[in-house]
């Protein structure tokens, strides 16, 4: 079920990682010459980070596009001074943050790179700020939309970033640093903490610093004031391939086909982990962190679901305070259109479906209430039974695979 749709989705996917490509080319090109284009292209288009998020369709796919195009016109408007470049610098940096709100530094990573590189003069033209306001212009329908409705996604990004519920812990912070290995491959992680070692007065130097730096530094500090995972840094990658790649052609070409080597082995073995971990994990009883976990058998837990339902009519709608149950249940079984109903007791809104259909006050009738264990919703409701019990498998690695359990049906 889905499967068609699903193939268009991942290979939107996969174009727009190949547009990625062909720009981080175009800006290691311009920023020192083919021969590095070319390898970091081709290293950065088979980086685990890369491999990992074109399978499972994640945010950073957009995000990446629009930052490695943000930078292709950043240094395109330094260099020219065109009003194009600069418009085109806004427009892309206004999508940016509409596909993902770290988009916001960027800007700090500009302004470490005009002190850095001495241009801070930039700061007084009009252009600049020309560029400034197109971002913003763009970007203003969104604060708008916030501004009307409470400001969900705020509320949404504290609520999974957990900053308000834990003291700082400096480790969290360093393991995110360390993290970043997984997105990099251990090759060209190496081969950055090299570049940053060996850092001179080399060409370009103050570009890859600005644009790698405050992005990583700001994440990690959101790491140790809460939770943050590896990829909420993933724009990195693009300065740091070049940065690496550069080095490498200058003084040590072996590590670049080590690298480009041991980048297509993790992604075989990401594509095929199903077929391999749990073999080598039954063999050594290891219990392996499942890089998929969160995208898998929701299809199984919403068929699950539906079967549950029995003879109850379509019209009556499912029921749920999790977005998660309510998104999978739309998404899943989106061929019979779902009825779709949040449990939302206010006053903060968290999800699109606390906007969209919120359980009103004077709505009545009957509801399929889809809930984990443990929750008293039921009691709200005068009278309430079981219908049965929802599991989402886990079908990949893992001495241990966890559960999901729910509530189907009240």
């Amino acid at each position: 079920m889905g499967g068609d749709s699903q193939i268009v989705v991942k290979g939107a996917s996969a174009l727009i990682y190949a547009l990625s490509t062909l720009v981080v080319y175009l800006l290691a090109k311009r920023l020192h010459n083919a021969d590095t284009a070319c390898w970091a292209s081709v290293l950065f288009a088979t980086l685990p980070a890369v491999s990992l998020s074109a399978l499972i369709i994640s945010t950073d796919v957009l995000l990446i596009l629009f930052w490695s195009l943000a930078l292709l016109y950043y240094l395109k408007a330094l260099e020219s001074d065109s009003w194009f470049d600069w418009v085109m610098l806004g427009l892309v940096c206004g999508a940016g943050l509409l596909s993902k709100y770290t988009m916001v530094l960027f800007s700090l990573c500009v302004l470490l790179h005009l002190i850095l590189s001495g241009q801070w003069r930039q700061l007084a033209s009009p252009k600049f700020w020309f560029a400034v306001s197109i971002a913003v212009l763009v970007f203003v329908p969104n604060i708008i939309w916030n501004i009307e409705n409470q400001f969900p996604t705020l509320e949404h990004t504290v609520e999974i970033s957990g900053a308000a519920e834990k003291p700082i812990r400096v480790m969290k912070g360093v393991n995110f640093i360390l993290e970043q290995a997984a997105l990099l491959g251990p090759v060209i992680y190496l081969g950055v903490i090299a570049w940053f070692i060996r850092l001179t007065r080399r060409d370009r130097w103050p570009f890859h610093l600005a644009f790698t730096l405050p992005f990583l530094f700001v994440i990690a500090g959101f790491a140790m004031f809460g939770k943050a995972n590896a990829n909420w840094a993933a724009p990195v990658i693009v300065c740091a391939t070049i940065a690496c790649t550069h080095m490498w052609l200058n003084k040590g070409k072996f590590w670049i086909p080590v690298a480009l080597g041991l980048n297509l082995l993790l992604a075989i073995g990401l594509y095929h982990f199903d077929n391999w971990a749990p073999k080598v994990g039954a063999q050594f009883e290891l219990n392996y962190k499942d890089p998929f976990k969160r995208v898998r058998g929701w299809n199984e837990w919403a068929l699950s679901v539906e079967g549950q339902r029995h003879d109850i009519p379509r019209d009556i709608c499912y029921l749920s305070s999790s977005r998660s149950a309510l998104s999978h249940l739309g998404w899943q079984l989106r061929s019979s259109y779902p009825c779709l109903v949040s449990w939302f007791p206010g006053p903060s809104v968290k999800s699109q479906f606390d906007l969209w259909s919120p359980l009103k006050d004077e709505q009545k009738g009957a509801f399929v209430l889809v809930e984990r264990a443990g929750k008293n919703i039921a009691e709200h409701f005068e009278q309430a039974r079981l219908l049965g019990e929802a599991i989402r498998p886990f079908p990949g690695a893992g001495a241990k695979p966890p559960l999901k359990p729910g509530k189907c049906g009240w």
